[in-house]
């Protein structure tokens, strides 16, 4: 089995629109919507990673997948 380093629990569409810059992961994180355990010094490095992520840079498919997601799936 193994072991992560850090994890990270988010309900999907949080993610989702995290990933789509929708919302800040301060603002999950102090609402409780985003919780982690482990290193957070490897999460806070995710965090910052995530925060320079160009929406460009990701596959169409990808931005697609998770629009229709929100649009028909979580309704």
């Amino acid at each position: 089995s193994l072991e992560s380093d850090v994890t990270l629990s988010i309900a999907t569409e949080d993610a989702i629109s995290l990933v789509q810059q929708e919302i800040d992961p301060d603002t999950l994180f102090f609402q409780r919507k985003l919780k982690i355990s482990g290193d957070t010094d490897l999460a806070h490095h995710i965090k910052n990673t995530m925060d320079t992520l160009d929406l460009n840079s990701l596959p169409g498919v990808l931005m697609k997948l998770m629009a229709f997601y929100k649009e028909n799936i979580l309704m």
